[in-house]
């Protein structure tokens, strides 16, 4: 009468295992010897489930150190069973893995143990310890000196959706200390992602850095709405990763679900013209909010009202340029942009998506001394819905320089500026 995966030895009289399932079992049992055997004693055996916040799915960050990941940090998800079963996948470098990169898949099985922490382990080398607490639905621990803080998904299309949540999202991210600003070493211009949540709370997020880099991060809201992004960038030897938090419109009407958060971002050395040295990890402020159920078939919040419109482009160089690419121009109804009255030096044009916030556009700047054309210099960027309600919308571009003295202009360094629609 014993449940699946227990078994009893005639040999020793020990009953040991790991129960498969739960339930009430009734466990018989008798002795027997040369003399006879005993009456038959039933006795139950209670094996109960796990705790049920300590079973599903649970994700979150490593957070970077360069004695455990190099630096470029890394994502942790779990997955739990009632009968205690778990697995662990770890995307991330490992320090004492060379060939390891940020794009590395580690994964490890096991059951978790009755009591903290739950999870006693190994990670290339390093102790893994991870503490579940059925309270707040955390995990949260260390791999090697590491922290590591993880949640748990809580949501279900059906029986649980995250309605208040759901829909279309755009984020900014652009540096966070006054120190890093105005430095030629350092990307100038905004990075920004857009995502949409499910009703299974899940998101996929998609942007790009301030430096050009195309990144995505899979991930999914917990119950207070925290979330995680993480992707590896520069060829996997790079990262740019952070806690974010989706917070609930007060009134449930979706347009105050607002975006806070932070991001860490990593570039290792590289060949070529756009910041090729080294720099980070650069602290990232993020702001965003809720745009539209959908990318699709809507007119998105955020948008600028139609009529004059700012657009100003910073750094990457542009000071040093004689053409000023400032423009104000008049946003129609169709929200095309009308130039017949505005004062364009740079020949900008720009593009803004009113179903999805993508904006893009080109400007070109005429330097006389030494006589140098930059043609049809592309920025790009997104709507995004800040907190003063000023800015609508802000990006990057890349800006090759004004070649030095006997320098070809196919060798200056690339730069990146900034630009918002205010």
């Amino acid at each position: 009468g014993l449940p699946s995966g227990v078994t009893f030895s005639a040999t020793t009289g020990v009953i040991s295992g790991r129960p498969r399932v739960s339930g009430l079992y009734n466990v018989q049992v008798r002795a027997i010897n040369a003399g006879g055997s005993s009456a038959v004693v039933t006795t139950p055996l209670v094996i109960r489930a796990l705790d049920a916040q300590r079973v599903g799915n649970f994700g979150g960050l490593v957070n970077r150190h360069p004695n455990v990941n190099r630096d470029l940090g890394g994502v942790l998800t779990v997955s739990t069973t009632s009968t205690g079963s778990y697995t662990l996948r770890l995307v991330g470098a490992l320090a004492n893995n060379p060939t390891s990169t940020a794009a590395t898949v580690t994964s490890i099985t096991g059951f978790l143990a009755a009591t903290a922490p739950q999870i006693t382990s190994s990670l290339g080398g390093q102790p893994l310890l991870l503490t579940f607490n059925p309270q707040n639905g955390q995990l949260s621990g260390t791999l090697g000196a590491a922290a590591v803080n993880a949640q748990r998904s809580t949501w279900n299309a059906i029986a649980n959706p995250a309605e208040t949540r759901v829909g279309y999202y755009s984020l900014g991210m652009e540096l966070a200390n006054a120190r890093d600003r105005g430095l030629a070493a350092i990307p100038q211009g905004a990075g920004f992602a857009t995502f949409h949540v499910s009703l299974a709370g899940t998101l996929t997020a998609a942007g790009k850095t301030a430096d050009g880099q195309s990144f995505t991060s899979a991930s999914f809201i917990a119950a207070n709405g925290a979330f995680y992004a993480y992707a590896p960038l520069y060829r996997n030897a790079g990262s740019i990763q952070g806690p974010l938090q989706i917070t609930e419109d007060t009134q449930g009407h979706f347009a105050g679900n607002a975006i806070a958060g932070s991001m860490t971002w990593l570039k290792p050395t590289t060949t070529g013209r756009t910041y090729a040295a080294a720099f980070g990890s650069l602290d990232l402020q993020v702001t965003g909010a809720y745009l539209a159920p959908a990318s699709r078939g809507n007119i998105i919040l955020g948008l600028p009202s139609p009529g004059n419109v700012d657009l100003k482009f910073s750094d990457g160089g542009l000071a040093n340029s004689e053409t000023d690419p400032d423009l104000s121009f008049v946003l129609m109804d169709n929200y095309k942009p009308d130039f017949k009255n505005a004062f364009n030096p740079g020949k900008v044009t720009i593009t803004l998506n009113p179903a999805t916030g993508a904006v893009t556009g080109t400007f070109s700047l005429i330097e006389n001394n030494p006589r140098l054309l930059r043609s049809r210099i592309t920025f790009q960027g997104q709507v995004v819905r800040t907190v003063n309600g000023h800015s609508k919308a802000l990006g990057y571009f890349l800006l090759p320089q004004i070649p030095t003295a006997g320098q070809a202009a196919s060798l200056s360094h690339i730069l990146s500026g900034g630009f918002t629609l205010e």
